[in-house]
Formats: structure tokens, C-alpha cells, sequence
């Protein structure tokens, strides 16, 4: 189901739900509040133009099926946020969290998707593809409660801030049609010793995996403790920044407080995710030399 309407606020704001493949996405009808998921469904495709900012409420996000195609600019980009962001809808009297929407699922029969110069923020997941066939040019991530980008269930490193890409020079240069096929030339060494360097490469394997297993789940646990202190930290200076709004009674005193506090939220967000993600790739790491050692013996 879709539906769209204008309200008449001081700033245009479209209201939209559901299939989102026929809307002409404008930035003169911008932002788009999302009032339910909207979706791209199977065969379709959809594209949102640059300058466009789409706000999502509570327990919202996008559902592709087919092909989204996001066409933000350096200088006029994409926003995919809360509508609790004050910098998109300075209306809000509630600042936005991570975790206030829930973030963009590219379905594994999704084809083609491509997503370039835009800003994410304060979802749940980011993007989450089941699919390997898309394309991330300039995203912008910050303060999603969970990951900013998997594929796959796989967690990809994405930092606050910082310019992102993933994709671009396999769907733009695909490699030529037989490429690296040759065949490898034949093995020519002799057998002699063979026994012995076999059983040198499964110590080797052993010692290996045990140190990176133990090292890995060992250092990851401990970047994990930090990690939830200041998670805490980061929930705190949240509140009270919700807080300190809710007591303005003048824009002036709104922006001074938010000037004070985004920069201390913004850096806690930073070394949360930047300890999580660490973390979670050591004790990943940990887990598969702790395989690694147990396969050796089955040989």
C-alpha cells in the first residue's frame, strides 16, 4: 500500500508507506517522512535524487526486493535518518538515538542496487545485504546502533564519518571472460619428504591456530568490556542532552546546547563502535584459529 500527501508546515514534508518504485523522488517535496516500511518490490526499481532526505519513525525501515538506486552528490547528498534529527527536522523536541529506525535490507533477490553519496544515521543496522550485487560510493555512516554495513551476516569495517565505498570497481570494470583461467603449470617436485614437511605444516598449523584462537578471543573479550562502559557513557550523555533540550526556551539556547554536547556523543559513538567492531572481529579471528587447531588433528 502507498500513499503520499503534503503537509503544510512551514517546510514541504511528503509522507510516504509501501511501494516506493513509483514515486518521483524530489528534493522540492523533501524530507520524506516515512510513516511505515516502504518497500522496492521484485522487478522494480527505485530512485531517489539528490538532496532528498527521508526520515524514518519508530520501527520503520526500506525493504528491497528489486533495485534501489540512490543518486546523491558530494555537494547535495542522500539522507537516510531519525525523524528525531534535529539537523534535517529542526522541529524535533526529541534527540535522535541510534536504534529510532531500523535500516536498509537488500534482499537476496535484489539486483543491481547502487547507493552513492548519502548519509545513514541512527538505525539499527545500516544496510543489510543479503546479497553480494550492489554498490556503496561515498556513504556516510554514523551512530546505527548495531553495524553500519554487513553482507551476508558479515560485519563490514565502517567507521564513523569517513567516506565509505564497497563494490564500485567490480560492477564498474567487471573482469574480462576468461581471465586468470590458464591452468597451473604441473607440480615437478619429487615425493621424497613429502611425510615429513606434511607433518611439520600440521604443527605448524596447530601452534598457529591455538595462539591466534587464544590470542584473539582473549584480546576481543577485553575490547568488548570497554566497549559496553561506554556504550553506558554514550546512553547517559544522550539523556542528558534530551534533557538539557526539553528545558530550552529559545532557539539560540537550543543550538548553544547542542553544540555542547553533539561533539561529546559523537566522539563516544566513534570509540563505541570502534571498539565493538574491533572486538568482534579479534574474537572472530580467535574463533577461527581455535578451528583451525581442532581441524589439524582430523588429519
Amino acid at each position: 500500500m502507498l500513499f503520499f500527501s503534503l503537509c503544510g508546515t512551514a517546510g514541504a514534508e511528503t509522507h510516504i508507506a509501501g511501494d516506493i518504485s513509483k514515486i518521483s523522488f524530489d528534493r522540492s517535496a523533501s524530507p520524506y517522512v516515512v510513516d511505515r516500511d516502504i518497500t522496492v518490490p521484485a522487478g522494480t526499481t527505485a530512485t531517489i535524487n539528490q538532496g532528498c532526505a527521508l526520515l524514518f519513525n519508530q520501527f520503520c525501515g526500506i525493504q528491497v526486493q528489486g533495485c534501489l538506486k540512490v543518486l546523491g552528490t558530494s555537494s547535495d547528498p542522500v539522507v537516510f535518518s531519525s525523524i528525531n534529527d534535529v539537523e534535517v527536522n529542526p522541529a524535533s523536541r526529541q534527540l535522535a538515538n541510534p536504534f529510532d529506525w531500523n535500516g536498509i535490507l537488500l534482499a537476496r533477490e535484489s539486483k543491481g542496487s547502487v547507493l552513492q553519496n548519502f548519509a545513514l544515521r541512527y538505525s539499527v543496522y545500516g544496510i543489510k545485504a543479503q546479497t553480494e550485487d550492489l554498490a556503496i560510493q561515498n556513504g556516510l555512516f554514523r551512530q546505527n546502533g548495531q553495524f553500519h554495513f554487513t553482507i551476508n551476516e558479515k560485519i563490514q569495517y565502517v567507521q564513523d564519518n569517513i567516506p565509505f565505498s564497497y563494490g564500485m570497481a567490480t560492477i564498474e570494470s567487471p573482469q574480462p571472460a576468461g581471465a586468470n583461467s590458464g591452468k597451473m603449470p604441473a607440480a615437478t617436485g619429487k615425493k621424497k619428504g613429502a611425510d615429513a614437511s606434511s607433518g611439520k605444516g600440521k604443527r605448524m598449523l596447530r601452534i598457529g591456530g591455538l595462539g591466534v584462537g587464544i590470542g584473539g578471543v582473549t584480546i576481543g573479550t577485553g575490547l568488548l568490556i570497554p566497549a559496553a562502559i561506554v556504550y553506558g557513557n554514550l546512553q547517559k550523555n544522550i539523556n542528558d542532552w534530551n534533557a538539557a533540550r526539553l528545558k530550552a526556551t529559545s532557539d539560540p539556547e537550543l543550538k548553544a546546547i547542542d553544540s555542547i554536547y553533539r561533539s561529546k556523543a559523537d566522539k563516544n559513538a566513534a570509540n563505541y563502535n570502534g571498539l565493538l567492531i574491533s572486538g568482534i572481529i579479534l574474537e572472530s579471528l580467535g574463533a577461527l584459529g581455535l578451528i583451525g587447531f581442532g581441524i589439524s588433528f582430523a588429519f
